[in-house]
């Protein structure tokens, strides 16, 4: 079973359940469940003002990571569970190698086996990035299923 453990919660609009419920839920139409029983999430809601909503970051191997720390910036109930629906979609494709890290070169990725740059992206390139077009297509998805679930 996928553990997930929850801090900040002071900072969320929604219950630790309805979070937990949720996440279980995503994670159920992104993978199998035998990819999302190995995961380890640490999500953490907070009051501070990034320049995005929410991150995902890989806690153990760049290769194909099973433990992944969630950050989600303190905003309206819904736009958390978007937020969140979001960086799962990032969970799944760090997860299943489709996406990672090149540690050689900070400001580089790789998306389905093709190097990306990242540097200098401005708004515009970042939402043009093929990860990022996925996860802002699935979070609108997952976030509907839930509701109509």
């Amino acid at each position: 079973m996928v553990k997930i453990y929850i801090k900040g919660i002071k900072h969320s609009n929604l219950s630790r359940s309805e979070i937990k419920e949720a996440t279980n839920f995503f994670l159920s139409k992104l993978m199998s469940k035998r990819l999302s029983n190995t995961l380890t999430l640490f999500i953490k809601f907070n009051d501070k003002k990034y320049g995005y909503s929410g991150l995902c970051t890989w806690l153990d191997d760049p290769i194909r990571p099973k433990e992944f720390e969630i950050n989600i910036r303190n905003d309206p109930e819904d736009e958390q569970l978007s937020t969140l629906a979001h960086e799962m979609v990032h969970v799944k494709q760090y997860a299943k190698g489709e996406l990672r890290d090149l540690l050689s070169k900070p400001d580089m990725l790789v998306w389905k086996g093709a190097r990306r740059s990242t540097i200098e992206t401005s708004s515009q390139e970042y939402l043009d990035f093929p990860w990022e077009k996925e996860a802002f297509g699935l979070e609108k998805e997952l976030v509907l299923a839930l509701m109509t679930a």
